[in-house]
């Protein structure tokens, strides 16, 4: 027993005997020797009054479907939700990109450059069901008088334009040895007659029709757009990849989703500060019979569709920020018709004008429905409108469309409640020849009172429609945040996306040798493990930003950020 103890006792009985003596008697306890007295708590004053119905009833959190195709279907919904609540353009289309640091492996749809038989495949990629007949729909009657009147006073002025630019004009065209001289002369015309005829329009017809004077006209503009579309066959790389995971078992067959790209480039498009009107209400939507193609869901690599890994953009031929951002008319050549190695049939080739007309169209609207807010995860909620022509100055193909759904990933490809309509004519021979004497034979004056019709359907605002439902109250592009740090950043991050550069170090690849002797036969085991294949990483499953941040100069650092070596970024969350 230690000393301290020892003497800590004796203190305490010396203290109980003097008590003692004190008192008389036995030496009387403290509050700190004995425990308190128990006092039993206080009954309650009221209990609640719940019913024994509600009091009998247990509450459980929902049970989730653990099903891979019900993670799958939150894991949208969530996505889905994560781009929606974005609050500018330019963040939402670098949320769309986040996922994939070398970009998307998107197919390409290009000017000209579609497969042969590749209408029935468009169709469905885009959702459109196609209505052809030799004139406009009835939603252009009205302006069919308007359209003949000025028709007879324009044709002279046509005829001489056409007499100058195919005879007038000597060229000195110097022609590209891998292209034929054909297609490089028919695209170069085409597009002389067709500004040339939108000069004479507007000259002639602006004075009278006020929405021709405020339209903006854009030469050779950029036009890009992105979107996913789901039912598709997954091709046999990643069947196989599956197989490997034992959370894809016996899914492995499972429909996906597939992104496209769209890259045009017309010969000039005019645009307003307000949208065309709807082809169609609801109503007469209905009353036409749904007969896009449902079954068409090959592969799209075996239907002579290319791709490549890009950044999934939108532009329709101007930034954000324009006031004019609604498109009326856009031009097209259809030079790819003129080259004689590529000679197909006369049904053939008005499919392609046709597939054509139809991606042209829809790529233009994709991508002002995204200036507008919405994009391939969020539904437009109005249907936008737009009109397209294919010509060469001779032959005309003309199109009217209207969107009203881009929600194609997933189940929503097969969703009969919703589709897109296109209008569209046969080729029309605007004239059958120009004589030497500078006279033109057989003008078709008809050709001439449909464009007119293009000519004179005004925009019209609007009303009671909220335009950009989805964009941010404060501040609905990057031009418009306040803080010059994050706005900066964000623009310049903006612009390098849409500018599809390469990064720094190529994509990874497989070669051939390693395949062969790597993978194939495993024959070069003895080699140090440093490709990305060999190590289990899967490279493009890299983030967007999973980069190492820019650095700062310490003499570029200025006030509270002088320790900061690092930029920050602002990705969307």
């Amino acid at each position: 027993m230690s000393f301290a103890l020892v003497r800590g006792r004796a203190e305490v009985g010396k203290r109980l005997v003097r008590g003692a003596r004190s008192s008389g008697g036995a030496a009387p306890l403290t509050q700190l020797d004995v425990a308190p007295p128990f006092v039993p708590p206080p009954p309650p004053t009221s209990t609640p009054s719940t019913p024994a119905s509600v009091q009998s009833q247990a509450k459980y959190p929902p049970i989730e479907d653990l099903s891979p195709e019900a993670k799958f279907r939150r894991l949208r919904i969530a996505r889905d939700e994560a781009v929606k609540a974005v609050p500018t353009i330019e963040e939402k289309i670098i949320k769309i990109n986040m996922p994939k640091y070398y970009g998307w492996r998107s197919f390409l749809f290009k000017d000209g450059l579609l497969p042969v038989h590749a209408l029935t495949p468009i169709q469905y990629f885009t959702k459109t069901q196609l209505i052809v007949n030799d004139t406009l729909p009835s939603f252009y009657l009205p302006l069919a008088p308007a359209a003949e009147y000025h028709a007879q006073r324009l044709r002279p002025q046509i005829e001489e334009m056409l007499v100058a630019e195919y005879q007038g004009i000597s060229r000195d065209i110097v022609y590209d040895e891998n292209v034929s001289k054909e297609k490089q002369y028919d695209a170069l015309i085409s597009k002389c007659v067709l500004r040339q005829m939108n000069r004479i329009f507007i000259n002639y017809l602006s004075s009278n029709i006020p929405h021709l004077m405020e339209s903006q006209v854009d030469v050779d503009p950029r036009l890009e757009a992105f979107w996913f579309v789901g039912g598709l066959d997954p091709p046999k790389r990643l069947i196989t990849q599956k197989k490997k995971t034992p959370f894809y078992k016996d899914i492995e067959d499972a429909p996906v989703d597939r992104p496209f790209q769209f890259l045009g480039t017309p010969i000039l498009t005019l645009r307003n500060d307000v949208p065309l009107e709807p082809l169609l209400s609801d109503s007469d939507l209905a009353n036409i019979e749904y007969s896009i193609p449902t079954h068409y869901t090959y592969a799209p690599e075996i239907q002579g569709f290319t791709d490549e890994h890009r950044h999934g953009t939108y532009i329709p031929g101007f930034w954000p920020g324009d006031i004019d951002e609604f498109g009326t008319i856009a031009f097209y050549s259809r030079e790819y018709l003129a080259d004689p190695l590529k000679s197909y049939s006369a049904e053939e080739n008005q499919d392609k004008l046709h597939a054509n007309g139809i991606v042209s169209s829809f790529g233009w609207l994709m991508a002002q429905a995204a200036y507008l807010g919405f994009s391939t995860f969020n539904d437009i909620t109005y249907p936008l409108t737009t009109q397209t022509v294919i010509s060469n100055g001779q032959h005309w193909s003309f199109y009217a469309y209207q969107m009203n759904t881009v929600l194609f990933y997933g189940d929503h490809i097969f969703d009969k409640s919703s589709r897109n309509i296109c209008f569209g004519t046969n080729s029309m021979k605007l004239y059958d020849s120009i004589d030497n004497d500078g006279k033109v034979i057989n003008f078709n004056e008809d050709v001439l009172k449909t464009l007119l019709q293009f000519y004179l359907n005004a925009p019209k605002p609007r009303v009671d429609t909220v335009m950009k439902p989805y964009l941010g109250e404060k501040a609905k592009m990057v031009a418009e945040i306040r803080g010059p740090e994050k706005r900066e950043w964000l623009e310049n991050r903006f612009k390098l996306l849409v500018s599809n550069r390469p990064r720094h170090k190529l994509i990874p690849e497989i070669y051939d040798w390693e395949y062969l002797y790597k993978i194939n036969h495993e024959v070069r085991f003895m080699d140090a493990k440093r490709r990305p294949f060999e190590l289990k990483q899967n490279a493009f499953a890299r983030k967007l930003n999973d980069h190492i941040p820019k650095y700062i100069p310490k003499v570029l650092r200025t006030g509270r950020n002088y320790k900061r070596a690092w930029q920050r970024s602002f990705y969307p969350e």
